[in-house]
């Protein structure tokens, strides 16, 4: 069941994600990461992905066609699927986990999916650092079971003066 506009974003993060990489995520996989580049230095990306939060400005595809970078949140490196789908940023369990949040059935609420049903609970990251912007107390969701990669919502996108897509680059304000 969709409870509210949070939930619908999620539900949409999940359907307009292409076929082959919802079922690349759906079967755990784990894609390559793209070459990011800062103020005009083209780099390697690391292979989780990424740099550092005083990072990107620049973000090239990836070989599935999708955007990834890594952030810090709370402190620890958390690579991210950028997904202007999602209303709000989701948590891979395992990110979650290593953040020391884990997934409350008690606190659940459930919502339709491309993938299914999922349920998720909300939770509040005190930090996120991401594109040289230090943001606080950002809003995400948790899933029993959900993507592999975490995703980097509209609600972190929007504090950092949003994105766009520029060919194979993504460009973040």
């Amino acid at each position: 069941m969709v409870r509210d506009g949070f939930t619908l974003g999620l539900a949409c993060a999940f359907a307009l994600l292409p076929m082959a990489a919802r079922e690349r995520l759906a079967m755990g996989a784990t894609p390559l990461a793209g070459t990011v580049s800062t103020r005009g230095a083209r780099l390697p990306a690391e292979p989780r992905g990424g740099v550092p939060a005083s990072g990107p400005e620049r973000v090239a595809r990836a070989s599935d066609g999708m955007f990834y970078l890594t952030a810090r949140v709370n402190g620890q490196r958390i690579r991210f699927l950028v997904d202007t789908g999602a209303t709000t940023v989701v948590l891979a369990r395992r990110d979650a986990a290593a953040l020391g949040f884990s997934h409350r059935p008690d606190h659940a609420f459930a919502i339709n999916t491309a993938a299914g049903t999922v349920a998720m609970h909300r939770i509040a990251l005190a930090r996120v650092d991401v594109a040289g912007h230090r943001l606080e107390q950002i809003e995400a969701a948790v899933a029993a079971k959900g993507p592999s990669v975490s995703l980097l919502g509209l609600n972190v996108l929007s504090r950092i003066g949003g994105a766009s897509i520029e060919g194979d680059e993504l460009r973040l304000r």
